[in-house]
């Protein structure tokens, strides 16, 4: 099973996945003892993931890189690793954090993929 963010599949999708859970806020007054709590709804606090994707050459490593920024602000499902899926889940950021060149490899994305790029994404989930 390979992992895939809004659609594009990568090699390995990695990083404890964000779950919504119920938040509060205290509630107090000065001058009453004790604190009571308002239930705000299911959250989730931004999570980390890395990806790593094999490319064929630089100009598709540069085009990989322009999708992934254009993904920024919208919705997407990821699959992860496991095959575990997540719909509705925000892309708040993605940057590049290494690409290298490797000798060809065989049984990646790729065709023939000389270039590796991990990325960090920072992802919310919304649901």
């Amino acid at each position: 099973m390979m992992a895939s963010i809004a659609g594009y599949t990568m090699l390995f999708l990695t990083g404890p996945v964000g779950r919504p859970g119920m938040a509060t806020e205290p509630i107090t007054r000065p001058g009453v003892d004790g604190t009571a709590f308002r239930e705000l709804g299911l959250r989730c606090e931004p999570f980390l993931m890395t990806s790593l994707t094999d490319l064929d050459d630089a100009a598709d490593v540069a085009a990989e890189l322009n999708l992934y920024a254009a993904l920024k602000g919208t919705l997407v499902t990821v699959i992860d690793d496991h095959g575990n899926t997540w719909t509705n889940v925000m892309v708040l950021d993605v940057q590049p954090i290494q690409t290298q060149t490797i000798g060809v490899s065989a049984g990646g994305l790729a065709t023939t993929p000389t270039k590796l790029i991990t990325a960090r994404w920072t992802l919310q989930a919304t649901e």
